[in-house]
């Protein structure tokens, strides 16, 4: 194995084959679901279906209650199991005990997506050391240090990136780790997103579902110009926060219609923010982007403004120079459902005979690779143990969940979760309409998916 270094780090595999998704899936998924002059096709058979879209329990219907339910069975599926959860914590400790024998002062701690409890199974574990024993980040000497260790698969040292980091892939589950120096913010963001979870329970089934959508069109990573997470984190904190949608603080996923805040995020970003005029400030109505560029007193590359809410003058976006590719994506898939919703009400009954029970299967799939990696994983774990049986001792009390080193029973979910029926109760406003202190976006000219969320505003999109 070889240690190499440079800006841009080797892909991670997963069994064999590389996580992000090919050109390849991407044609599958049109060909599957667009026609030659790419108006919409249904999938000809229901396994067809099931195949790309495993969160499918039921054919939903065709409203936004319908889009609702398969919102909710799709976070089921995406979101982490506590045996996904617990392996990655033994991963991170594994790397903390290198780490910590090298650097026995230092404190090493987990944050980002595995601290929020926000990761897809492809994501990373980030973790960070803080210690005032080196000026220099002591890249090579801890890569040096994870190599000998025997845990590593491969190892990448990115000493010129914008924050330097050591990356690996562990040698057993094939996860990749972040290892970064003195980045406290990124754990004040993580505590900070923990807070933001409590305060809007819908956070997380939209954060996850996004990140699944801007993941297969490769739009999901900040260092190559897409939009970071923290970055859509904060994007939906401020649409939640800004739009009329007081009445879904601290509301139970299930007591709010998942579906219309999801059109009405795509309808924002995809169709009336004006990125090239307009910044986000979370707390604050929409503020001029120029202006909070002259105040962080720094040129911007990329359209997408966003003000860190923990450290003012730094700007999330800074490094999201392809927004367009990532407003293009939002906007197309607002076309896509609102254009299926007018289709059902302007068609004969023998088009509805056409659809195969899911909406979300035309912007939304999840990569065969993805599907057989977290099916590897969980053999891997069952049959070689890689989960330990007791508790393991630590001197860095902070660098693991609760639940991270106890034993597991063999039917721990690890894909989907069981489906819990419920009754839903009431569901936000369609109308998002911003606060009387914050100025007007400009106008939408965009018509057709205005007429199309109105129109579903009828009695099919009352939750029972």
């Amino acid at each position: 194995m070889h240690i190499t270094s440079g800006n841009d780090a080797p892909p991670a595999y997963h069994n064999g084959t590389e996580t992000s998704i090919s050109s390849d899936d991407e044609d599958e998924w049109k060909a599957d679901h667009l026609g030659e002059d790419d108006r919409i096709v249904w999938p000809a058979r229901d396994k067809e279906l099931i195949a790309n879209q495993p969160w499918c329990r039921k054919r939903y219907r065709l409203s936004l209650n319908g889009l609702h339910d398969e919102m909710i069975d799709v976070y089921e599926w995406l979101r982490p199991s506590a045996l996904e959860k617990a392996l990655r914590y033994c991963v991170f400790e594994r790397v903390r005990r290198v780490i910590q024998k090298l650097f026995p002062q230092a404190k090493v701690s987990v944050f980002g997506s595995l601290h929020t409890g926000l990761f897809l199974p492809s994501s990373d574990i980030d973790v960070v050391v803080e210690g005032d024993l080196w000026d220099q980040p002591p890249l090579w000497n801890t890569a040096e240090a994870l190599k000998a260790s025997g845990i590593a698969d491969s190892i990448h040292v990115l000493d010129k990136a914008f924050v330097p980091i050591v990356k690996m892939v562990d040698k057993d589950t094939q996860i990749s780790i972040d290892v970064s120096f003195n980045t406290i913010q990124g754990v004040r963001a993580a505590k900070y997103i923990e807070q933001m979870k409590v305060q809007f329970p819908v956070l997380e089934p939209l954060v996850l579902i996004l990140k699944q959508f801007l993941r297969q069109r490769h739009l999901n990573q900040g260092f190559t110009g897409g939009l970071s997470s923290y970055g859509l984190i904060l994007m939906l904190i401020h649409f939640l926060q800004m739009y009329s949608y007081e009445d879904i603080v601290k509301k139970s996923i299930r007591e709010v219609n998942m579906g219309v805040l999801l059109l009405n995020f795509l309808q924002l970003y995809g169709q009336e923010f004006n990125y090239m005029k307009t910044a986000i400030r979370i707390g604050s109505p929409y503020v001029c982007r120029e202006q909070m560029l002259n105040e962080m007193n720094r040129p911007s590359n990329s359209m997408l403004c966003i003000e860190d809410p923990l450290q003012r003058g730094n700007d999330i976006g800074r490094c999201s120079h392809n927004i367009l590719f990532v407003r293009q994506a939002l906007e197309q898939a607002l076309t896509t459902l609102c254009a299926v919703f007018i289709r059902s009400r302007e068609s004969s009954p023998f088009w509805h005979t056409q659809y195969r029970g899911s909406l979300l299967s035309l912007i939304l799939s999840i990569s065969p690779r993805q599907i057989r990696y977290r099916n590897w994983l969980r053999g891997r774990v069952l049959s070689d143990g890689l989960l330990p049986t007791q508790q393991t001792e630590s001197n860095n009390e902070s660098t693991a969940g609760p639940e991270a080193f106890q034993p597991l029973a063999l039917n721990t979910r690890l894909v989907g979760g069981t489906h819990r029926s419920a009754s839903l109760s009431s569901h936000s406003s369609l109308s998002a309409s911003p606060r009387s202190n914050a100025p007007s976006l400009p106008p939408s000219s965009h018509q057709v998916q205005n007429h199309a969320i109105l129109a579903m505003k009828d009695s099919t999109s009352t939750l029972p």
